[in-house]
């Protein structure tokens, strides 16, 4: 059984990857919401400023986006960020 992990993340891709998520689902995936820490992409102290909030995100959508690609490519190795 193949599994991937899901990301707990901030709002803005929901529909990118809500769609990613119903073509892997009919490939056979599951999902598992990330339930510890260790699962979940360590990110910098909150910015304390709107701007660079966005920034953040964008970025952090970005990174999450890329690195379902590549898993979904089919990586052989599990993602660095996933330890374990």
């Amino acid at each position: 059984m193949k599994w991937i992990v899901v990301l707990r993340r901030s709002k803005g891709i929901g529909d990118w990857e809500s769609g990613i998520r119903c073509k892997l689902q009919a490939a056979g995936y599951k999902f598992q919401a990330a339930r510890h820490k260790s699962q979940v992409v360590s990110c910098k102290p909150q910015a304390t400023s709107r701007k660079t909030q966005a920034a953040r995100h964008k970025e952090q959508d970005s990174a999450a986006r890329v690195r379902m690609m590549s898993f979904v490519a089919g990586e052989s190795k599990v993602p660095k960020a996933f330890p374990g």
